[in-house]
């Protein structure tokens, strides 16, 4: 088994009640990137990906590899209810409730044009996108890879952006289980997930 080496990683928590007009404006104006249309799943994800883009090099092929229990709960919910009401669905809110919806907006705003997948799994969400790219990595389709993990519970959203590579062996390596405590506790990159 190859080890990923973790070049760089952002969190970003943010209140489950933070209207999707508050988080476009600290986007753009945090960061210079338009959300609109976007839903507060995908607008955290562009906040986290944000803070890890100055490690990113033009010249280097990314791959995109995200994995969350769900899709933005908000937007299905807004659906469901304008179908109840006879409202007219709005074709943007549609297409953004398709799973890869928060992969096509990362990709497009910060040039990801390598493998773009989303896992969407409920159990391990981690370990599996981490196995995910490190096979495409090792099969070369991709120079680095961006991983994106949603967490979200009643009262706060938070999501995990890592810019990773394959690693040397003999780099000093954290436990795939223990990645998650390790990057809350504010670990120092780079380091290697085994």
């Amino acid at each position: 088994m190859m080890t990923l080496n973790v070049l760089n990683y952002a969190i970003v928590d943010e209140p489950r009640d933070k209207t999707n007009k508050q988080l476009r404006q600290e986007l753009k104006h945090d960061f210079a990137i338009n959300g609109r249309r976007l839903d507060n799943f995908t607008l955290t994800a562009m906040k986290a990906v944000a803070k890890i883009a100055p490690s990113l090099n033009s010249e280097n092929r990314y791959a995109l590899f995200s994995a969350a229990q769900y899709f933005s709960l908000e937007l299905l919910q807004s659906l469901l209810l304008d179908l109840a009401q006879n409202t007219p669905l709005k074709p943007l809110d549609f297409v953004a409730t398709v799973g890869n919806a928060a992969n096509y907006y990362l990709a497009k705003q910060f040039n990801l044009a390598a493998t773009n997948l989303f896992l969407g799994c409920t159990d391990n969400k981690l370990s599996k996108t981490l196995l995910v790219a490190e096979l495409d990595l090792s099969e070369q389709n991709s120079d680095a890879a961006i991983i994106v993990i949603w967490q979200e519970s009643e009262k706060t959203r938070r999501c995990y952006a890592l810019l990773v590579e394959l690693a040397p062996q003999q780099a000093t390596d954290v436990n795939a289980n223990e990645l998650i405590a390790q990057l809350d506790a504010g670990a120092k990159t780079p380091f290697v997930v085994n």
